[in-house]
């Protein structure tokens, strides 16, 4: 959306669509290492950066969606609707990757090698 609205002329038929099949829910992950040096610096950056001002500093400063709701209104118009905010109705055709195991994991990291060998 940000070069869209630096050049809307050259991004004119260019549009963000979800299949009809659907897609993959993207998420942010933040984790702390089993043996990191400092856990409790940790956990108050995490708390830090979820805090709902900050959080929406942070998605307005990269131009970039936020996954905390308590974020949403302290976002920039354009972050806080679709298509950076998926609607409810594109939120029932976007789903999250299932956890593999055993089998069906190596089954995945086989498949993926191979794409990426093509």
């Amino acid at each position: 959306l940000f070069y869209k609205e630096e050049n809307p002329e050259t991004f004119s038929e260019m549009a963000f669509m979800i299949p009809d099949e659907g897609a993959e829910m993207w998420i942010d992950a933040m984790m702390i290492p089993r043996d990191a040096p400092n856990p409790e610096m940790a956990h108050r950056f995490i708390d830090f950066i979820l805090d709902a001002e900050v959080g929406a500093q942070l998605s307005n400063y990269n131009y970039y969606a936020s996954p905390n709701k308590a974020a949403r209104p302290h976002l920039d118009e354009v972050l806080a609707k679709p298509p950076v905010l998926p609607s409810e109705a594109d939120l029932e055709r976007l789903q999250f990757t299932p956890t593999l195991k055993g089998e069906q994991l190596q089954v995945f990291q086989q498949l993926w090698s191979e794409v990426k060998s093509r």
